[in-house]
């Protein structure tokens, strides 16, 4: 009877993921920002004129399904569209914007700089008669798809120095700070080239409190002269240190072309995710949508909730945010995801718990986009019932976790019941995680 009630609670938690999925749809909150009026657009408080004027630029993981809605509203007004989206995106036919796949595994690669390349010349183009509006659709993995290093680096240096970073547990909002300066198209830069059309950005959230400046590292958004996180340089290629080093660049342009919006983020992802559990009658509190740190750290957090929670019946508790993940400096690593090791590391620290746990109950931890670092898992899902099994397998999920290697481990655990694979799902909003007593 347990296992059938915590079978009951692992499918719940996928189908409220799905469902927190479909509320942060790119194509429906892209329309739902676009309001047509005949020949004008209200976006963001701003009416323009629509006269088959409208060039299209999309990137990141969202970008086929934004790019679908977009077309929906502009009609006939589209003059044509480009798209950089990850490899395996599957977009409509009917469309007609033109897609080009690149950066495998969510990282920067040639691929993805030729369709940086692609987009420049196709904006060159645009911006021949300043009457025509360049509409920007942005959406996290932006700054992998998006990559065009400044001149005296190369894009393997630029990859480098962020692999090196994000290894040290800097957070996405320290590495885009890195990446504007090593950019010819983020930190504003691409509204600046744009000019002197209207820029419209249409913007997708994948970063803990929305920061507009730092979604894909703001190739849109007028930027002032920012001050990056403390860096060891010696750690980096030493053309990249040379220019982090050099005086402070000049704000893009205040007096900007672009009117930018955030049209969809976390918060809409949980609000759906909360409505679902409690149309199964389920009490629903959203601790948070900016749970940040390191991911093994905030599972302490997850553990400490799960036995707050004895004595509680159909009780929910979800976090939205996105953590990190702390690699070793030197040695070997392995493969996995924040969201993969936040859920090995509650698995641990629940079967080795001395307190009494409520006697059903689930915990997941997913990104939104489908895909947990460069791996094909969003997460993992586990029950009350796994930990037993979790105890014989103590020593190994520690060394799986000191080796970073929390896909390999969720891969073989109960023959990989509890990985968590939906596949791509076409959105980014960041992580979900639910705790659900029965």
């Amino acid at each position: 009877m347990a296992a059938n009630r915590c079978d009951k609670l692992s499918n719940l938690c996928k189908e409220a993921f799905s469902a927190a999925c479909r509320a942060a749809l790119p194509s429906k909150c892209v329309q739902k920002s676009l309001n047509r009026q005949g020949n004008r657009l209200l976006y963001n408080g701003k009416s323009y004129d629509l006269r088959n004027n409208v060039y299209l630029v999309a990137f990141g993981k969202a970008a086929a399904s934004m790019v679908e809605g977009a077309e929906k509203v502009l009609g006939e007004d589209l003059v044509e569209g480009i798209a950089s989206v990850p490899i395996g995106t599957k977009a409509s036919g009917s469309l007609k914007s033109r897609f080009y796949e690149g950066a495998r595994n969510n990282l920067p690669d040639e691929a993805a700089e030729a369709n940086s390349k692609r987009i420049v010349e196709f904006l060159e183009k645009a911006r021949k008669d300043e009457r025509n509006i360049v509409m920007v659709l942005v959406s996290g993995g932006g700054s992998a798809l998006l990559p065009l290093p400044v001149d005296g680096i190369t894009l393997e240096e630029k990859l480098e120095t962020i692999k090196v970073l994000a290894s040290r547990g800097y957070d996405i909002k320290q590495l885009n700070l890195v990446r504007q300066r090593l950019s010819k198209l983020k930190g504003g830069k691409l509204a600046e080239l744009t000019a002197p059309c209207k820029v419209l950005g249409v913007i997708m959230s994948d970063i803990v409190g929305d920061p507009i400046s730092l979604i894909a590292s703001g190739p849109t958004v007028p930027q002032e002269a920012s001050k990056l996180p403390e860096i060891d340089f010696s750690i980096l290629p030493r053309s990249v240190s040379r220019i982090l080093q050099a005086s402070s660049p000049s704000p893009t342009s205040q007096s900007s072309n672009a009117n930018n919006s955030i049209v969809c983020n976390n918060k809409i992802a949980l609000d759906a995710a909360s409505e679902f559990f409690a149309s199964h009658g389920y009490t629903v509190e959203i601790a948070t949508s900016t749970l940040e740190g390191d991911a093994s750290d905030r599972a302490n957090v997850m553990r400490d909730i799960v036995s707050g929670l004895l004595g509680k019946k159909k009780h929910v508790v979800l976090f939205g945010g996105e953590t990190t993940v702390r690699f070793p400096a030197h040695g070997k690593t392995g493969k996995g995801g924040r969201n993969q090791e936040m859920a090995l590391a509650a698995l641990k620290n629940l079967s080795e718990s001395q307190d009494t746990l409520p006697e059903s109950f689930a915990f997941m931890s997913a990104g939104t986009d489908g895909q947990d670092g460069p791996t094909d898992a969003a997460g993992a899902v586990f029950t009350s019932q796994d930990l037993l099994p979790a105890k014989e397998n103590l020593q190994k999920i520690i060394e799986q976790l000191k080796a970073k290697d929390s896909y390999n481990f969720w891969t073989q655990f109960e023959e990989g019941r509890c990985h968590f694979k939906p596949s791509q799902t076409g959105t980014n909003v960041m992580d979900i995680q639910m705790i659900v007593v029965e």
